[in-house]
């Protein structure tokens, strides 16, 4: 069993608010985290580095988070990667669509 403090976790999110948010629950909890706010960075971070749990805005400038876990799930290199999404958005199109692009929650 993995100790929390061996669980890599990556935050994707244009707003640091939610981020400094999410870290700061994470952490206490002794998780590994680090995170983005450039989508297209993240990205090719996430070819870089293992992660064991993605954190992913849906909406964000330049690439959104469905299609980012569209990519992600494309390559077999990411594609077991879990993905959860993080939205205001609460509409059934956008639940529907972040599930089918192959988000876990």
């Amino acid at each position: 069993m993995l100790d929390n403090a061996e669980i890599k976790i990556l935050i994707v999110d244009d707003q640091l608010s939610n981020i400094q948010m999410l870290m700061a629950f994470l952490e206490e909890e002794g998780y590994s985290i680090v995170y983005n706010t450039n989508p297209l960075e993240a990205l090719e971070r996430i070819f870089n580095e293992e992660f064991d749990l993605i954190l992913l805005d849906i909406n964000m400038p330049q690439l959104n988070g469905i299609e980012m876990c569209k990519r992600l799930k494309k390559d077999p290199q990411t594609n077991e990667t879990p993905i959860l999404f993080l939205s205001a958005d609460h509409d059934t199109d956008t639940i529907t669509n972040a599930f089918s692009s192959g988000g876990v929650d």
